[in-house]
């Protein structure tokens, strides 16, 4: 009997194939094909070595090297040694509180590939440093941990300019929006110190409010401020027994003397025909409105231009006020493209007590504008 096989047929008792028609087809028989498999084994074995030497000869030129041990070094040093092996340097960092990686602040905590592995030149290495700028509360072993949003306090200072027996504490919240809530209300806590250091007074308010992120609000102290002289430092503290959670606790106290402060903000030029006008801006960042007189010298190009008579005029706390002079073909040359300009304040008379004469001369080179 014939069974059918792909169009033709077999037959059981010859071993031969038949075509449709009946006839024998010896290209078919069981020797023809194991012939043809003989031939594609022996084509095979000829392509397989080279094919392995097409790929062998793509990589031969690739050079290889070791990923350095990043753990325990500052990013700029990680990088650096990085880039001195010929990789590439990919950085992750870890911004939430881990009491895993505790005591390892602004370092490299993990690598891939680890130190020692091989890598092509050129390669990246992934480093993950270890910078918290936010609190977590955790889960088991410290792994998990849950992000939770925190505000950021920041004191300031000011005595009242309506009410003489008033001082405002001015409270920052450059962190996340804080809701006041029972028993964590915002304190400040308002210090008098004498010129000794020792403590004099001693007060403390709470700001019951919403602060929200980049808002500042003031809490308002009403007392006999007035007998308290110059020569005594206000120190404030924000939260003062530490009720709540911050992203900085490192920026809740600051001192001042209610003094005034000048500071020289900026400089610059404008050319009109021929002559020069030069600019300044004066600010007073002190606690307290200047009295008195006040002078200043200009400098353009290495040569001093005292300004002459004193100026009287009185900046209260934060106001700013602008200096001006014009300088003449005969001072310094008018077409040139850049000049040396400086300021300095209170330079020839002392008498006017400030908190700070560092911020008081500020030099730059500007360039003048038309």
């Amino acid at each position: 009997m014939n069974a059918l096989r792909h169009g033709r047929f077999f037959e059981k008792d010859t071993f031969k194939f038949l075509n449709a028609t009946g006839e024998h087809d010896p290209y078919h028989s069981p020797y023809h094909i194991w012939l043809k498999l003989l031939i594609l084994a022996i084509l095979l074995g000829l392509l397989v070595p080279v094919a392995a030497s097409e790929i062998k000869g793509k990589f031969k030129h690739l050079e290889l090297v070791e990923a350095p041990n990043l753990i325990g070094l500052t990013v700029e040093d990680a990088k650096e040694r990085v880039a001195q092996a010929g990789l590439e340097y990919g950085r992750r960092t870890i911004i939430v509180e881990n009491r895993k990686y505790q005591g390892q602040e602004g370092k490299v905590v993990k690598q891939k590939p680890a130190a020692g592995q091989s890598l092509p030149k050129g390669a990246t290495v992934r480093a993950t440093d270890y910078n918290p700028t936010k609190r977590g509360f955790f889960g088991l072993g410290g792994k998990k941990y849950t992000l939770r949003k925190l505000p950021d306090f920041q004191p300031d200072f000011r005595w009242s300019e309506d009410d003489h027996r008033a001082a405002l504490v001015f409270i920052e919240n450059q962190g996340e929006e804080w809701k006041a809530m029972a028993r964590n209300e915002v304190e400040a806590e308002l210090i008098i110190k004498d010129q000794e250091g020792s403590e004099l007074y001693r007060w403390t308010k709470a700001y019951p409010g919403t602060i929200s992120h980049g808002q500042t609000v003031f809490i308002k102290f009403n007392s006999a401020f007035g007998h308290i002289r110059k020569s005594h430092t206000v120190a404030v503290r924000l939260d003062p027994e530490n009720k709540i959670d911050e992203t900085n606790e490192n920026n809740n106290t600051s001192s001042y003397r209610d003094l005034p402060d000048f500071m020289v903000k900026d400089l610059w030029i404008e050319k009109t025909g021929d002559r020069l006008k030069a600019y300044s801006k004066i600010r007073n960042v002190g606690t307290k409105k200047s009295t008195g007189n006040w002078t200043f010298s200009w400098f353009l190009d290495g040569d001093r231009y005292p300004y002459g008579p004193s100026v009287g005029v009185p900046l209260s706390a934060t106001q700013e006020y602008t200096l001006s002079k014009e300088f003449l073909a005969r001072h310094t040359d008018i077409d040139a493209e850049s000049h040396q300009l400086a300021i300095e304040l209170n330079d020839g008379n002392r008498s006017l007590e400030e908190l700070s004469r560092d911020n008081n001369r500020l030099e730059k080179e500007v360039a003048p504008s038309n």
